[in-house]
């Protein structure tokens, strides 16, 4: 950016929206001209192509940029950026023709059909015109929803993740748009993914938001070991508070011996004596008689 650009200053503030430009203009050194801050959804109006998971939760564009969208809205957002490229696909179309002459004319979108995606969520914005006049209203609107989105830079490797996981015999769309190619999510254990993709994810312990395969692996080893802890410890308290009915304590056996008078956790169904502070196998030895 030129110092002189008002973004210059919040530039590297940037993360949640997308800076666009007009051109590239290289002086000395290279500047982008005409830059906007725009939401990340406004993608959607200019991506050559758009791939869709069947839910229209993720959408992968060009092959490279990895969009999420909100579950229940994903249907909704799509069917309208394809109304308004219609629209301004149309606008373009008809001002290229008054420019140029009649001999220039050639049809506004092609066959409108190709519009048309096979998703009726989506066909049902197509289907609705949009006046010249309105595009720009229409347009506000659809840059200022209050959609949450969140726009990832994927690898090769990546997007061939998404697209394993995804059905690509049953996929169905149009020329700018297929869904049903990717899959909403991958599992957290690829290994195509790298360590700076982030996903959505919940553990059973109640923990969920986005994180990367890294963070959920370090979670999942610590909230494991303290689960285990835990119905260890409680494990213990039942047996204690039963008295004699499954556990008693009882001085150690052969192991504890030698250790004098310590004293240890005795199974009444075996007899089998484990010492107190093995927590992990006493645990372990009660599942192995279904308690």
């Amino acid at each position: 950016l030129h110092p002189s650009s008002t973004l210059a200053p919040v530039a590297n503030e940037i993360v949640e929206d997308v800076l666009a430009f007009d051109s590239v203009l290289q002086t000395q050194k290279t500047f982008l001209t005409h830059p906007l801050r725009v939401p990340p959804v406004a993608l959607l109006l200019v991506a050559n192509h758009i791939e869709l998971a069947a839910d229209c939760s993720v959408a992968i564009l060009d092959g490279w940029l990895f969009l999420s969208i909100h579950q229940q809205r994903g249907a909704e957002v799509v069917g309208k950026a394809g109304a308004l490229r219609c629209a301004i696909s149309q606008m373009r179309e008809s001002a290229l023709g008054m420019l140029f002459g009649k001999c220039c004319d050639v049809p506004l979108v092609g066959d409108e059909t190709e519009w048309f995606t096979g998703v009726e969520v989506i066909d049902s914005h197509l289907k609705r015109k949009i006046a010249p006049d309105r595009v720009s209203d229409e347009l506000r609107r659809f840059l200022s929803q209050s959609c949450p989105f969140r726009l990832q830079v994927i690898n090769e490797r990546e997007h061939q993740a998404f697209k394993e996981v995804g059905d690509a015999a049953q996929a169905s769309g149009a020329h700018w748009v297929t869904i049903g190619s990717i899959g909403s999510a991958v599992s957290p254990e690829c290994t195509e993914l790298s360590g700076s993709f982030k996903m959505q994810w919940r553990c059973p312990c109640g923990l969920s938001g986005e994180f990367s395969k890294y963070d959920i692996s370090d979670h999942c080893r610590h909230c494991v070991a303290a689960q285990m802890q835990q119905k260890a410890e409680e494990a213990i308290r039942d047996c204690a508070a039963v008295g004699g009915a499954h556990a008693s304590p009882a001085v150690g056996d052969s192991a504890l011996e030698g250790d004098g008078q310590e004293r240890g956790w005795k199974c009444d169904v075996c007899g089998c004596q484990i010492a107190s502070e093995k927590t992990m196998r006493i645990l372990t030895h009660r599942r192995s008689h279904g308690l």
